[in-house]
């Protein structure tokens, strides 16, 4: 996996730039196995080289869908790329070189982009069904970096601007208290969609050491205190779960526990060592760690 980060780090980054990025993947290595170090090195290639080999045009040239022809069974197989913004305003590629791909990849996108803004979609784990995406306010006030979606996807900050500025379903910027309860204590077990954003927000995915869970497939977990023993249902109790973690605090005697920096931590019964994931954030494992008092 890092030989495969160094093939794909542009020439012109300069030796020390290499020599940072090869010791913080060898670091990360000693702790993760091959698909958590695959996670980290995709998140410094983002960072180190965030355009790709490949301009804007090019890469939407790229951009295509092809459905195979219809099989026995009567199933056709879909293949294909897909950029990550939605359509926007006016023709975005040039009609003289678009392909059969193209066009049904755009009308694909376009479709998708009316369904979102139709409002009939229900709901999804207690929120309305649409596109959810976490950023930092200096990130959104540079237009530059990434942001993540509750699919663990990256967003260029470009795309999620024009996407902002096309749909207003798209984007909700939280600036200060937003007057949605947060705290229910025993009022409610279930948590609400405040709640889940703010976990989303926080955690992007689930917390149980090693997984890769995404946001849209994880519950709230009471995890200082279960429902059944008293627990709260309060943001600073709640923490995020796929179903098999959850099973696994049920059925194998791991537990959770908040630390004094508000991070979530797992505990194996066994060795009742604590563990973090930081999969879903994966820039904690590329900077430079102090000693970690907790």
């Amino acid at each position: 996996m890092i030989r495969k980060f160094f093939t794909a780090l542009p020439a012109q980054v300069d030796s020390i730039t290499k020599a940072q990025g090869e010791k913080s993947l060898a670091e990360a290595a000693t702790q993760l196995d091959s698909r958590g170090l695959t996670v980290v090195a995709m998140q410094l290639l983002a960072l180190r080289h965030p355009d790709g080999d490949e301009s804007a045009d090019a890469a939407a040239k790229k951009a295509g869908l092809t459905l195979g022809p219809q099989q026995p069974d009567g199933l056709s197989y879909l293949r294909g790329w897909a950029d990550p913004p939605p359509p926007q305003a006016g023709p975005v590629l040039d009609g003289q070189w678009r392909t059969k791909s193209q066009y049904a990849h755009d009308a694909f996108e376009t479709a998708l982009d009316l369904l979102l803004r139709c409002n009939t979609l229900g709901t999804l784990n207690g929120l309305p069904t649409t596109v959810v995406v976490t950023t930092t306010l200096q990130e959104l006030q540079a237009g530059a970096g990434y942001a993540v979606t509750g699919g663990g996807s990256r967003l260029p900050m470009r795309d999620l601007i024009a996407m902002a500025a096309d749909a207003h379903h798209y984007l909700a910027v939280f600036d200060g208290h937003t007057g949605q309860a947060l705290h229910l204590g025993r009022s409610q077990r279930c948590a609400t969609g405040a709640q889940k954003l703010m976990l989303f927000a926080r955690e992007r995915g689930c917390t149980c050491p090693g997984c890769t869970v995404d946001w849209y497939r994880t519950q709230a977990h009471h995890a200082v205190l279960d429902w059944k023993r008293d627990g709260q249902t309060n943001i600073d109790d709640l923490t995020l779960a796929c179903g098999a973690g959850n099973q696994m605090i049920e059925n194998t005697g791991w537990t959770t526990r908040r630390r004094p920096d508000g991070r979530f931590e797992w505990v194996d019964p066994g060795t009742g060592r604590a563990h973090l994931n930081d999969l879903h954030h994966p820039e904690r494992l590329l900077t430079p760690k102090d000693d970690d008092p907790f």
